[in-house]
């Protein structure tokens, strides 16, 4: 049977090993950390929006910085950043309502990639876009027609506003035509019967 004394040198050596092995993970990690992990994106608005990004505490290793957007997984635009000192780049000439990825790229001093960093976003919805335009002028294109067949109807036909009025007329002359029948026919029945009684 061991004595508590004999297992404090194997408590040691599992500590030792313990330190060790959080070193290694540690200086893993500050070396991971030689290109931008972190891409942001602000000030989203219909047609532009801007990008930013901590670079590392050491840029020396770095030789440039790669903007991709991507678009089905294909990369459909670059932009190079030489000045890896740079913490912003600012997006223009977007579509607005429409969803973009955009990928940052770094760059090694031997030519290879360190690491990159992706963000998605969505712009602005634009209500003043050439859809509505276009629907606004058709719109506006049928009402002018509208009003300008109403007015000309008018000027061609300037009795169509006496029509009701001229048709009320009409009317009340047939109910006093009707009248007079009926007055006409109670009086000739009249005599008749007072000749009978």
């Amino acid at each position: 049977m061991s004595s508590p004394h004999q297992s404090l040198p194997q408590l040691h050596r599992v500590l030792i090993f313990l330190i060790l092995l959080f070193a290694v993970i540690i200086v893993q990690s500050a070396d991971a950390l030689n290109y931008v992990n972190i891409l942001n994106v602000t000030d989203i608005t219909t047609s532009s929006a801007e990008l930013s990004w901590v670079t590392p505490d050491d840029t020396s290793g770095i030789s440039n910085y790669v903007l991709m957007k991507v678009v089905n997984d294909d990369n459909t635009r670059n932009d190079t950043i030489t000045d890896v000192g740079t913490t912003s780049f600012t997006l223009t000439d977007l579509r607005y309502h429409k969803i973009f990825t955009y990928t940052l790229v770094t760059n090694g001093t031997s030519g290879d990639t360190l690491g990159m960093a992706s963000v998605t976003f969505l712009t602005l919805y634009n209500p003043m876009n050439r859809y509505a335009i276009g629907a606004i002028a058709i719109a506006s294109t049928i009402f002018l027609i509208w009003i300008i067949f109403f007015i000309l109807g008018k000027k061609c036909n300037p009795h169509r506003d006496n029509s009701a009025r001229l048709k009320k007329i009409f009317l009340e002359m047939q109910q006093k035509e009707k009248e007079e029948k009926k007055k006409k026919i109670s009086s000739h029945h009249a005599p008749m019967e007072d000749a009978q009684f």
